[in-house]
């Protein structure tokens, strides 16, 4: 079985606070984008071993894998005996903010429960999936969201204006580790307001959008990689009307309606040296 495995952006991030495990809470504006890896996946007799590979030989494998981990876990539930090889095409840079990494972990939960006929609710998934990582149950879901807690509440909102997503990320990531780090010792939040950037999102004001959206995670993130800046101030230059960092970063993203700016401007970047993709939210 092959299957795409869609990344993400995160419009909005506000940090709520901190729980005494040292997980955060999170309020988030997450869509999925039309930037894949590609899963290819099958089932193998007990006989065998799980085997998981990547064409990107930088991932770390074994059980820490978030794929190896998701396995296991839906293992632990429905205690199935068979085995997996599956193989990851990866469109998804790692270290970039567009959840790479737990879009696998969850689309492999899917897919093995489509291969095996378990009987395991959406809710079960996102479960597991919260055990796996933080982006893992938006994924389970895959629409516009509002996402809340550590990211196990998800509410999908309907979003029928879709605009146009460039994608500019420098050559280096972030550890999303050091990045939550440095926002703890800081402490500095933004101003912002999820729920009036969630509405305007919707009646298609990007420039509305812009103005409540907001990322805790930009400023402790440019801390580390000063390009991040460089790249967000460029794409404001350049006219687009929503332009913020995703996640934990690195990548820079923008979006507008104006599909000649954003072929253009793809084409400048790119120039530039820097991880271009041009796509769309799906």
């Amino acid at each position: 079985m092959k299957i795409k495995a869609n990344a993400k952006i995160n419009i909005a991030l506000k940090v709520v606070g901190t729980r005494e495990n040292g997980y955060h809470d999170l309020d988030m504006i997450m869509v999925p984008i039309g930037l894949y890896d590609v899963i290819d996946i099958e089932a193998l007799s007990d006989e065998y071993e799980t085997n998981v590979e990547f064409d990107d030989y930088s991932i770390p494998l074994g059980p820490k894998n978030t794929i190896n981990k998701a396995i296991e876990l839906l293992r632990e539930k429905h205690h199935f005996k068979e085995e997996f090889d599956v193989y990851v095409e990866k469109g998804i840079p790692s270290e970039a903010g567009l959840g790479g990494g737990s879009s696998d972990a969850a689309f492999v939960l899917k897919a093995i429960v489509d291969l095996l006929k378990l009987p395991a609710s959406e809710e079960e998934l996102i479960e597991i999936g919260k055990k796996i990582g933080a982006d893992v149950p938006f994924f389970i879901k895959n629409k516009p969201a509002r996402v809340t807690g550590i990211g196990e509440y998800i509410t999908p909102f309907e979003l029928e204006n879709k605009p146009g997503v460039l994608l500019v990320k420098p050559f280096i990531g972030c550890s999303t580790k050091e990045v939550f780090k440095e926002f703890d010792l800081a402490k500095e939040n933004q101003d912002g307001d999820i729920l009036k950037a969630i509405e305007a999102l919707q009646e298609g004001k990007l420039e509305q959008v812009q103005k409540y959206r907001l990322n805790d995670l930009e400023k402790p993130a440019i801390k580390f990689l000063s390009d991040i800046q460089k790249i967000i101030k460029s794409l404001k230059d350049d006219g687009f009307e929503v332009v913020g960092m995703s996640g934990s970063g690195s990548t820079v993203f923008a979006l507008s309606n104006n599909r000649a700016l954003l072929l253009e401007k793809s084409k400048y970047y790119k120039q530039k040296g820097y991880y271009v993709v041009l796509t769309s939210i799906i």
